[in-house]
């Protein structure tokens, strides 16, 4: 067979051999989706890449409120019963890592360690839209703005934040409940 020849059956027949592997992961049941299921190497490092190249540039079209100032403590403080609730499960928190039963893949960052990666723009973005196939959800739909920077605000001083700090916070917002439930109760 010439060399010509060869050539031609290669290029016929890669997009065919392509055509019927893309048929067999997807219609086959051969795509690894279990969670506990880790991705390649390089299929980690392109979704990565991706979602961080997205998110630098989705994030461009955000505007900071003028004079917000998301090192601010009250500010952070507000987020403080959102984020213990809905997000240390799988994000951490100062002083502790994700619950061991939170397997997801890709594995959730440890904020405390990484959301000094993102810009305050970024941050907010993440959390007001959130990231497909994460498990982060997007918050938009159900938060207001301010509350939105104020999440933003809480995870911004994460990788600052002692595990002291976050403990006082938690004991100041349990005080501030139980202080609200009591007067509640005292008006009926």
């Amino acid at each position: 067979m010439s060399l010509r020849k060869k050539l031609v059956l290669a290029v016929v027949s890669l997009p065919v051999l392509g055509t019927t592997l893309f048929l067999l992961i997807v219609f086959g049941g051969l795509a690894p989706v279990a969670a506990t299921d880790e991705h390649s190497a390089l299929v980690r490092w392109s979704l990565h890449r991706a979602m961080v190249s997205a998110v630098h540039r989705q994030a461009q079209g955000v505007t900071k409120p003028a004079g917000l100032d998301l090192r601010d403590r009250a500010l952070a403080e507000k987020a403080f019963g959102h984020y213990s609730a809905a997000c240390t499960t799988c994000h951490g928190a100062p002083g502790r890592g994700a619950d061991p039963w939170m397997v997801t893949n890709p594995q959730a960052p440890l904020l405390t360690q990484t959301a000094v990666q993102w810009s305050d723009e970024e941050l907010y973005w993440i959390i007001k839209n959130g990231i497909k196939m994460t498990g982060m959800p997007a918050l938009g739909p159900t938060h207001k703005d301010e509350h939105l920077w104020a999440i933003a605000a809480f995870v911004r001083q994460l990788p600052s934040m002692t595990a002291a700090e976050y403990q006082a916070m938690a004991q100041r917002a349990q005080q501030s409940s139980s202080m609200h439930h009591a007067a509640h109760s005292e008006s009926r």
